[in-house]
């Protein structure tokens, strides 16, 4: 029979050896992962699929790839399914190309790999398309009875909204509330955090503005995101007939046109300006490049009249921010009199 002592220090270490073990299993185990895109196979290798992009918008092709990184895969048999509906043109195959359903609707991919030894391994993926919609809204000026979108230009404030339709995998739409937002503006971060959906910003002097936003879900099941680059547009004036009794022509004027009666009354229209150049601004019309010292009370406006002979005349209005130079608008046309 064994001493007192020695039976002590051998139940301790036996005690001690089985904490040991379970320490170790733990340590050892392989970290937890993503259910709908990574599997540990019964053999402990593990198997991975991919999808790039990694979110499709609806009807684009996107390719899903199977990876393991502890198995020679080259060597296992794969086959595929879509929709549970098993595909043998894909047979073998370690990537396949696919076209995303429409906006909502779900696709379940499966892939099953068979090692030499063996050992199966089944990963699927859920692809559900989302989408994602920038708004550009731009503080510059059109004129009231322009049918189409004020454009941005160098200077001007821009507001950025981002619109989401974020489906999850089981075809449900995100609440607004639990969408989390990254804006990365010119190559920084601007915004981010829960319904962070709108930026504002001011366009860039020497080029395009580049925004990206991402839209994201709280629990990360449904994702969308937009690349754009948008260029400022050059400001500019349109020339209209104001006449007295038709009033403001809707058609602007050509950059060339002969005067048929003996005057016009001719307005400037500044198209893409912004909207504060009015509050402290310049006019000036020229004729043939000399100042034109404007009798009428609109400084938009000026007065033609023919005044003998034939010929031509340029004719030119500029108006200037005083406080930005930047914000100005330059435009002319040529007039001939017969």
């Amino acid at each position: 029979m064994f001493p007192q002592k020695f039976s002590n220090w051998h139940r301790r270490t036996t005690v001690l050896g089985a904490v040991f073990f379970v320490l170790l299993c733990v340590y050892l185990a392989p970290l937890a992962t993503n259910a709908q895109s990574f599997v540990t196979g019964i053999s402990g290798g593990e198997t991975m699929l991919t999808l790039s992009p990694q979110s499709p918008r609806a009807g684009q092709e996107f390719t899903a790839r199977v990876e393991a990184y502890s198995y020679d895969i080259a060597r296992a048999r794969i086959a595929w399914s879509v929709d549970g509906i098993v595909q043998e043109q894909y047979d073998g195959k370690q990537a396949i190309t696919l076209r995303a359903p429409a906006l909502g609707v779900s696709l379940t991919i499966s892939a099953k790999v068979a090692e030499q030894s063996g050992a199966v391994h089944t990963v699927s993926t859920v692809v559900t398309p989302s989408a994602l919609d920038l708004i550009v809204e731009s503080d510059t000026r059109v004129p009231h009875f322009y049918r189409g979108r004020a454009l941005p230009s160098a200077g001007s404030a821009v507001r950025l909204i981002a619109l989401p339709s974020l489906y999850t995998a089981q075809g449900v739409l995100a609440s607004p509330d639990s969408i989390l937002y990254t804006w990365n503006v010119s190559g920084r971060v601007a915004n981010a955090g829960p319904g962070q959906n709108t930026v504002e910003t001011v366009m860039p002097l020497g080029g395009p503005l580049t925004v990206e936003v991402t839209a994201e879900s709280a629990d990360g099941s449904a994702r969308a995101s937009v690349l754009q680059e948008i260029t400022p547009a050059e400001p500019r004036n349109l020339f209209y007939e104001d006449n007295p009794l038709h009033g403001l022509a809707q058609n602007a004027l050509p950059a060339q046109f002969t005067l048929l009666e003996d005057e016009i009354s001719i307005r400037a229209e500044p198209y893409f300006v912004s909207r504060g150049i009015f509050n402290n601004a310049t006019y000036e019309w020229t004729i043939a490049g000399a100042k034109v010292q404007n009798p009428n009370a609109d400084p938009q406006t000026l007065t033609l009249r023919k005044t003998g002979g034939s010929g031509s005349a340029r004719v030119a209005f500029s108006i200037r921010n005083l406080s930005s130079l930047l914000q100005a608008a330059e435009s002319a046309f040529t007039v001939y009199f017969e």
